[in-house]
């Protein structure tokens, strides 16, 4: 039988633990995508309606959206949600229903998932490929409060699990493996398959000590060219802020690890300068 409305609950090792039906939801259709707060979850069944219940499926509140919501994300940084349908433009809205980010035109997604710990920057993933048959596949956005970036395939969820299932719900939680993230998802049609990918937390090292070429001795009033140099063990661009001791500073913009990059500076006064 069709049961499209019930929410099932399982437990770590994939077994029945108990369902309910969200009767307040209208129509036909049940919940897409969830989200969750720490405190209750969030979904809709497409409609331009956010519903908020807690884990036995009693309705706490419900409010209006900007957009129909199939996606659905808890942006913990705004305490907002991040919703689209299909590819329609992905928005970030408050709870009373007010849009504060967009990030437009992305591919066409069905789950999407907001964490930032792990990434080392607030990122979207989001479950792409809706088309009956596959692929399917996770991507990630970055930049999100500015237009968003989106850095492509992750992973392809169709070559690992399965080819011919379509994209689901998406969700992260930091609680399945302790030290680690996991991003896991639902595939349609797939035989009843929930997966996860760990997500290992991204580790920043920070630049070597530049190394600094120029001279030491000079008139004042008279301009002077030094030339900065760093590597950064991890790839990263590079850029330096530089005091002059002199009580002024210089913000250089960014250059690829290991490159040169040379600031002139004039000292109006004679004197000696670190």
């Amino acid at each position: 039988a069709n049961q499209s409305k019930i929410v099932t609950k399982l437990d770590r090792n994939g077994s029945f633990v108990g369902n309910w039906t969200p009767t307040w939801l209208t129509g036909t259709t049940g919940l897409r995508d969830l989200a969750y707060d720490g405190e209750y979850f969030y979904g809709s069944n497409a409609d331009s309606k956010i519903y908020c219940f807690d884990v036995d499926g009693t309705l706490i509140t419900s409010w209006s959206a900007p957009a129909p919501v199939r996606s659905i994300a808890y942006d913990e940084d705004n305490d907002a949600f991040w919703i689209n349908n299909w590819a329609e433009d992905l928005l970030l809205v408050d709870r009373s229903g007010n849009t504060l980010y967009t990030i437009s035109t992305p591919p066409s997604l069905y789950g999407s998932a907001w964490e930032k710990e792990y990434s080392g920057t607030p990122t979207l993933w989001i479950f792409t490929g809706t088309s009956s048959g596959g692929p399917c596949q996770v991507e990630k956005y970055f930049d999100l409060y500015d237009g968003g970036i989106n850095m492509g395939i992750q992973h392809q969820v169709s070559d690992d699990f399965d080819p011919t299932g379509i994209a689901g719900g998406l969700f992260f939680t930091d609680e399945w493996s302790p030290g680690n993230g996991t991003l896991g998802g639902i595939i349609q049609f797939s035989n009843n398959t929930l997966f996860g990918y760990e997500i290992i937390k991204e580790v920043n090292t920070p630049p070597e000590a530049p190394t600094i070429t120029g001279p030491d001795t000079g008139d004042a009033g008279t301009a002077y060219l030094f030339t900065f140099n760093a590597v950064d063990p991890d790839g990263d661009d590079v850029r330096f802020i530089i005091d002059w001791g002199d009580g002024s500073t210089d913000t250089t913009d960014f250059v690829a690890s290991g490159s040169d990059k040379s600031v002139s500076h004039i000292w109006t006064v004679a004197g000696n300068y670190v």
